[in-house]
């Protein structure tokens, strides 16, 4: 990936150096915050922590006083309504801001045809999230 991704820069004119590493190097690096660009994989969970990528010392060393601020107010709030306009606020921040960019997810995907219906609101961490609620009708 990294080199397909040197050729494309290298198209328009920037110019990368690859640097591969051994775990404990990449470890280190990680840990001191020694990088200007990253390329690396992450597991995401279940259960995903948005602290991961916007919280204090997060992998791609963004900081955002106002996201900061919004992931300190969701701990204390109760509404699952206000929690979803805080978390709106800062997928805006996010595309306003652009810190870094996801490249690919290779865990699962879905496919369906016409006859699957009802409710089919796959999400990135669960493929079969709200299965329940589908069903297939006769063709």
């Amino acid at each position: 990936m990294a080199e397909e991704i040197k050729k494309q820069f290298d198209k328009i004119g920037i110019i990368i150096n690859i640097v591969k590493v051994s775990d404990n190097r990449y470890n280190s690096y990680i840990k001191n915050k020694n990088y200007d660009m990253i390329l690396t994989g992450n597991i995401i969970s279940n259960c995903p922590d948005v602290n991961t990528y916007f919280g204090e010392e997060n992998l791609s060393n963004f900081n955002n006083i106002e996201i900061q601020s919004i992931l300190k107010e969701i701990l204390n709030i109760d509404s699952e309504e206000i929690i979803k306009e805080k978390y709106l606020e800062i997928i805006q921040i996010y595309e306003d801001e652009m810190p870094f960019i996801s490249l690919y997810s290779n865990s699962l995907f879905a496919l369906t045809n016409n006859n699957l219906k009802g409710d089919l609101s796959f999400n990135w961490y669960n493929l079969f999230y709200n299965i329940d609620n589908w069903y297939k009708i006769k063709e």
